[in-house]
């Protein structure tokens, strides 16, 4: 049976491998793309605000919190 191991994070090993943050910041830009259907619409504005830092999404609308964490809905 084969193994495989695994040293380091993925953005330990891409970096080292390309040596920069174009793959993670690819990576991140392409994500928010298919992510977004699955983000949350009230106005429409949370999926078009958000920053992609490589290997990150960040949506910058408030209401994205209140969903994520379940404050102020009545879900039974």
């Amino acid at each position: 049976m084969a193994t495989i191991q695994w040293h380091g994070t993925i953005e330990s090993i891409a970096k080292s491998k390309y040596g920069n943050d174009k793959v993670g910041k690819f990576t991140a830009e392409t994500c928010a793309r298919y992510m977004d259907a699955y983000v949350p619409y009230l106005t429409g504005m949370l999926s078009i605000t958000y920053v992609t830092e490589p290997w990150k999404v960040r949506y910058l609308m408030p209401y994205a919190h209140r969903q994520y964490n379940g404050e102020g809905f009545n879900i039974a």
